[in-house]
């Protein structure tokens, strides 16, 4: 991975895409092999503080019938600022103005909102935490093209800051990888730019 940078997966479905974003996340060491970030093997960090820097936004987040604001901040304290930033960073102030003045549910499940929504609602929990990894499962699947434009350009702003683990079908997803990776079998079996 290129630290501050944004590296892109792509490949097939079953090539181990997922299974490697899950390993960058914290969820999982690797049993063979080793895997490094920014020169260090991940199994040296310790894993709580490790998943504390990073943000994980899988296709479809997992979201509670609770409010936006507690969906997205996951804690007892709340920085209103920092909420809004991120909402709007992940283009959701349009929808979430009505549920935020009302403090109203969303839904199990989120079921209140759209698929693109909810994604979006996934992506403002990953950008609220201010990571220093963001990783995105197919996190803007959901979206039209317009607003995964959108989303895409304001990650870009993240460049030197966060480093960036997208997997995406896309290709204008992927466009703006500084380094774009294809995976099969389990294998990085190519990688360069766009």
């Amino acid at each position: 991975l290129l630290p501050g940078k944004t590296t892109a997966l792509v490949g097939p479905s079953g090539g181990g895409k997922s299974t490697l974003l899950h390993l960058l996340a914290g969820f999982d060491y690797p049993q063979t092999g080793a895997l490094n970030f920014a020169d260090v093997p991940l199994n040296a960090f310790k894993r709580a503080s490790y998943r504390k820097h990073t943000g994980w936004v899988p296709q479809q987040p997992l979201l509670f019938n609770d409010t936006i604001a507690a969906n997205v901040s996951m804690s007892g304290t709340l920085d209103k600022t920092r909420l809004m930033n991120a909402l709007e960073a992940a283009h959701c102030l349009e929808f979430a103005q009505e549920y935020l003045a009302n403090e109203t549910l969303i839904g199990e499940g989120g079921n209140q909102l759209s698929g693109g929504q909810r994604q979006r609602i996934g992506i403002a929990r990953a950008l609220f935490t201010k990571p220093k990894l963001l990783v995105l499962d197919e996190a803007t699947s959901a979206l039209d093209g317009d607003t995964e434009e959108s989303i895409s350009s304001d990650i870009q702003k993240l460049k030197g800051s966060t480093t960036v683990v997208l997997i995406a079908h896309r290709l204008s997803t992927v466009r703006d990888a500084d380094l774009v990776l294809y995976m099969d079998k389990g294998e990085i079996i190519a990688r360069g730019t766009f």
